[in-house]
């Protein structure tokens, strides 16, 4: 099983998110520390990270992170709506 990480970044993109959200994305973290690759790896300048797409209320989210192997670790680097979230990584990284 591997464990969930992520930084202060990340825990202001949490504190943007509808409680609804919220509650979705404990039960994807779930999901990733037991299966890291059940997320789609992205291509191009960000090919070491994962996106795990999910929908709520007609609103696409995505949560992009990165697979730590050897330290059984999958490190969360950014959730938020689909809009502009990649303009946004670029940034982040």
């Amino acid at each position: 099983m591997f464990a969930i990480a992520y930084g202060s970044a990340v825990t202001k993109d949490l504190k943007k998110l509808d409680k609804e959200v919220l509650m979705l994305v404990d039960g994807v973290f779930q999901k990733l520390s037991e299966n890291p690759y059940a997320g789609e790896k992205l291509r191009g300048g960000f090919s070491e990270y994962f996106s795990y797409h999910f929908k709520v209320k007609k609103i696409e989210y995505r949560i992009i992170y990165k697979i730590k192997d050897e330290q059984l670790m999958v490190y969360v680097v950014m959730i938020g709506s689909r809009e502009n979230l990649y303009d946004k990584l670029k940034r982040r990284i």
